[in-house]
């Protein structure tokens, strides 16, 4: 798949959400790919995404499409299967790259449009997307996970490169297992934050100092991990042995909401793992029994 001289590979996205605008409008300020047609929930949803991006023609239906080099697929995963199955009904995919931004799924569930000629891949930028034109402005950097056929591999390699994109190749088996790390350290952050945030709240009383505090911490604890490593950055009761506090603590939440206590309870038994070589093996003993209780 080469573009004639002077020209640009063409690509098509089909869910131009907020991660199909970020990188659409990424391809075209950079001058890399020629975003041709958009197909969104709606047409005036597809038109609010090119004006966004700053290119593209909004259609109503895949049918409606123009032939590509490149069709990205960024809908929710629970979708990707019908929608590759409307594209490749439609379109003669021959020489074609089709490839989806799931960070679970593999390429296998492209195989309709392989079956019509296409190329197929899944390349998932470990970045979050809550702001399409804030992601753009901090993509560069991001690693993009490529999986699927190798032809198509050197191609996507090259057009994320061109928007300052990290790549890495992931095995179909390991998608799953990488996707779930991911939302354990970025989603499930969140809504470890949240917890944190409701009860500390409920004893401030005012969100700008909860904010304050909580903002200051976790920003100090997210940094002395990836400087320091989680063994040296960990502080708090469990790494001192102290579990009366510990225990002090379930008691309260328990007491308070139960949903924070198996909260703090799960992610104990972690921390006492990571402190274990700081603590007397009676320490451990008691920590561990503690938790499990």
């Amino acid at each position: 798949m080469k573009p004639s001289p002077g020209a640009k590979l063409s690509i098509n996205i089909i869910g131009a959400g907020r991660a199909g605008k970020a990188l659409g409008y990424l391809w075209h300020s950079a001058k890399s790919l020629r975003v041709q047609d958009l197909v969104n929930s709606s047409l005036k949803s597809a038109n609010s995404s090119v004006r966004v991006i700053g290119s593209g023609r909004a259609t109503d239906t895949i049918c409606k499409m123009r032939k590509a080099e490149l069709y990205m697929l960024s809908v929710p995963d629970a979708e990707i299967r019908q929608v590759v199955r409307q594209l490749a009904n439609c379109h003669d995919l021959t020489n074609s790259v089709v490839f989806h931004l799931s960070g679970a799924l593999t390429s296998e569930i492209l195989l309709a449009a392989k079956e019509k000629g296409a190329l197929i891949a899944s390349a998932h930028p470990a970045k979050s997307f809550a702001d399409s034109l804030g992601a753009a402005k901090s993509f560069a950097g991001t690693v993009v996970a490529l999986e699927g056929d190798r032809p198509a591999k050197i191609i996507l390699r090259k057009i994320f490169k061109k928007i300052k994109a990290n790549t890495i190749d992931l095995r179909a088996q390991d998608k799953v297992v990488y996707h779930a790390s991911l939302v354990l350290a970025s989603n499930y952050m969140q809504a470890l934050l949240k917890c944190g945030y409701d009860s500390l709240f409920s004893v401030v009383g005012n969100k700008e100092d909860t904010k304050k505090i909580l903002s200051s911490l976790a920003s100090e604890a997210l940094g002395n991990f990836f400087s320091l490593g989680a063994s040296k950055a960990l502080t708090g009761p469990i790494i001192r042995g102290d579990f009366a506090v510990v225990e002090a603590h379930l008691l309260e939440f328990t007491r308070r909401d139960n949903k924070i206590a198996e909260v703090y309870r799960a992610l104990g038994v972690v921390a006492l793992e990571i402190a274990r070589d700081k603590l007397t093996p009676a320490q451990f003993r008691a920590g561990k029994k503690l938790l499990k209780r």
